[in-house]
């Protein structure tokens, strides 16, 4: 029978159909028998493999383990009988017990050692014939432990070594130290000896199994399987009258044979239904010839569409560009209402870089002088008693005290120098008060304040005190600053496209307040109560933002004079920051719309109008509320309640909530 056509292809001339080709299959029979044997024996050697290794490690695991322990004991044992001869130092004993031990060849010493209490070596030996081991080394790498009465054990290749001390009489105090490093070479011979035979008893066993098992395959599988391929081959080259083998089986093998004859009897069927396909194509291009007209009409209305919703995103883009805007202006309006206090708040620190820096370099140039010539007049007990004193005064760890305490001290102090004799106890004490000394203190460098160059000593250490409090003066001032500088930065970035990102409300809040230090210090008391509360996903812009729209708010109700408390806590899963002030409170007639663009409160210039708003829909974009409690004379609190994860951060969206605090 000629080669069945496609039913898609359009009808050819009728001819007279070529001969069939011969199968291809045929060129290939017997090649699943051949893969199958290569898979086979493949399979058997690598699970040989693994099955060799899997039994070789756990019978070298299981004979270390047990050589290992009974060698701890042993050693133990020989310790009890080494130790009174280490206690009495019986040198020549020693040496004829560790020669004892090294001609016991079942005892597989390879090295030993005993030392001292102290950890002096009193014999040494090796064995020859066996590997050498440094029991130096590992007495220097054990020393910490051995010390502390402790055993160790160091297992390698090719020794077990065991270190430890040895205890003499009832008390059992440690009299020395004694180490054996044992060779593990007749272990290891032995097991070589175990896989070698394990692996020839296996060799001979898998070969048996696999001509056993591949005379089994060529006879179930791989023959009628060759067969069935030769069969499928032919009708895949068109020729249905190929005979499909018959398998009497009711296996996968069987079941295969007689769904190909199945498709057999179907590649009949569906030649006889060409004819009818051909005819059915020509209908179906008249149709496709449709649907591509209207795909035509398809594209130019999504065309339209397109052009259209650009220009909707367009419009939303110059919108959302227009309510940025507006925040950042709001945040810069804020700013430039700080950086008269800003501006205070860096030139305070870098007044006291300046003062301190005078004060170190004018020191310097007094000890320059002064020093040289102190160090040759010293005697060395004075110079001792020098260096002491210097080192006491520069110590930065003291506990600061109050000018109570100082007066205190400075009372003491004179008191003590008085009885003393030493000369000018007023202005000694002074000196010794400004360096943190205290009496218990004083007591130690009486000598030198007594001695002929005990002033010019105490002056030296004096201005060696001040200069590392100018240093710690310097280093504090730059905190300051550029904890304000931080704060500066990081308040005036601005990216509105900036995804959320997990960040700290505490640190937010602080950065907020350390920009408003400058109107807070002068008549404001700030309460902070912040209680744990993890990371939030968020955008820390635009809640500094919000910080800084209700902290101002605050400010200006009270008139910078009051009390501010800023809370921060957890409550129902959610992160809660509360921002109270003690001003004048919101009337009832206009707090259901302090929250409106635009509604102010303010007087001309001073206000926008937008600042609550813009918090407002801040906190919505965060999936939060905001609400405002307030009693007219009283005060207002703003309270903000966040999400603590991303997915209620992203999802959720809040309802407007209800009137809030200080007119924006």
């Amino acid at each position: 029978m000629a080669r069945f056509p496609d039913p898609a292809a359009p009808a050819a001339p009728d001819t007279a159909a070529p001969p069939p080709p011969p199968a291809a299959g045929a060129a290939r029979a017997g090649s699943l028998g051949r893969r199958m044997t290569v898979l086979v024996a493949l399979s058997i050697a690598v699970g040989l493999l693994l099955l060799v290794i899997a039994q070789s490690r756990t019978a070298y695991r299981d004979m270390r383990a047990l050589s290992e322990a009974g060698t701890l004991a042993l050693t133990e044992r020989l310790a009890e009988e080494v130790a009174p001869l280490v206690r009495w130092r019986k040198v020549p004993g020693i040496e004829a017990f560790l020669d004892r031990l090294a001609a016991d060849p079942q005892l597989s010493v390879a090295a030993f050692a005993a030392t001292d209490r102290q950890g002096r070596p009193l014999v040494r030996k090796t064995v020859p014939g066996r590997a050498a081991y440094d029991l130096d080394d590992a007495f220097n790498r054990a020393q910490g432990a051995l010390v502390r009465g402790e055993t160790v054990n160091v297992s390698t290749s090719r020794h077990f070594v065991v270190l430890m001390p040895l205890r003499f009489g009832r008390d059992q105090i440690v009299v020395g130290y004694l180490g054996i490093a044992w060779s593990l070479e007749a272990i290891n011979r032995q097991l070589l000896t175990g896989i070698l035979q394990q692996v020839g008893m296996s060799v001979a066993a898998a070969g048996l199994a696999l001509v056993v098992l591949l005379t089994l395959l060529r006879r179930t599988v791989a023959r009628p399987v060759d067969q069935m391929a030769a069969a499928m081959a032919a009708l895949a080259d068109g020729n249905l009258d190929v005979e499909v083998p018959k398998v009497g089986r009711d296996d996968e093998i069987g079941r295969m044979a007689t769904a190909l004859a199945v498709f057999k009897d179907n590649a009949v069927e569906r030649h006889a239904l060409t004819e009818a396909v051909r005819a059915q194509n020509i209908q179906l291009k008249v149709e496709k010839d449709n649907a591509v007209r209207l795909a035509r009409q398809a594209r130019t209305a999504a065309e339209d569409l397109r052009v259209a919703k650009e220009r909707t995103e367009r419009a939303m883009a110059e919108l959302k560009a227009a309510q940025d805007h507006l925040v950042q202006s709001e945040k810069m309006a804020a700013l430039g209402q700080l950086v008269a206090g800003i501006a205070h708040e860096i030139n305070t620190p870098l007044g006291a870089v300046k003062s301190s820096i005078g004060s170190i370099g004018s020191n310097l140039r007094s000890l320059l002088a002064l020093l040289p010539a102190l160090l040759r007049d010293l005697t060395p007990a004075e110079e001792e008693l020098f260096l002491a004193l210097v080192a006491e005064g520069t110590r930065t760890d003291r506990r600061q005290v109050t000018a109570r305490e100082q007066r205190q001290m400075r009372k003491a102090l004179t008191t003590r120098l008085e009885t003393a004799a030493v000369a000018d106890p007023r202005t000694v004490a002074d000196a010794l008060v400004d360096m943190g000394l205290g009496e218990t203190d004083v007591e130690r460098f009486l000598p030198l304040l007594l001695g002929r160059n005990g002033r010019s000593a105490l002056d030296a250490a004096l201005r060696l005190a001040q200069m590392t409090q100018g240093t710690g003066t310097i280093a504090s001032a730059a905190d300051r600053a550029a904890k304000i500088v931080f704060a500066l930065k990081t308040f005036s970035r601005f990216d509105p496209s900036a995804e959320m990102i997990t960040a700290s409300l505490r640190d937010g809040l602080d950065t907020v307040l350390t920009l408003y230090h400058n109107q807070i210090k002068h008549g404001v008391e700030l309460v902070q109560d912040y209680q744990p509360v993890p990371p939030i996903p968020c955008r820390p812009d635009e809640l500094n933002q919000v910080w800084t729209n209700l902290v101002h708010n605050a400010l200006q109700a009270m008139d910078h004079k009051g009390r501010l408390t800023i809370r921060l806590f957890q409550a129902d899963g959610r992160a809660v920051v509360s921002i109270a002030d003690t001003g004048c409170g919101i009337p009832d007639d206009i707090r259901d719309r302090i929250f409106e663009p635009f509604f102010t409160t303010k007087r001309a210039g001073e206000g926008s109008g937008l600042g609550l708003d813009i918090v407002r829909k801040i906190v919505e974009r965060h999936g939060g509320t905001i609400e405002v409690f307030s009693q007219p004379g009283h005060g207002t609190t703003f309270t903000v309640r966040l999400p603590l994860d991303q997915t209620s951060a992203a999802a959720s969206t809040a309802a407007p909530a209800p009137s809030q605090d200080v007119p924006a």
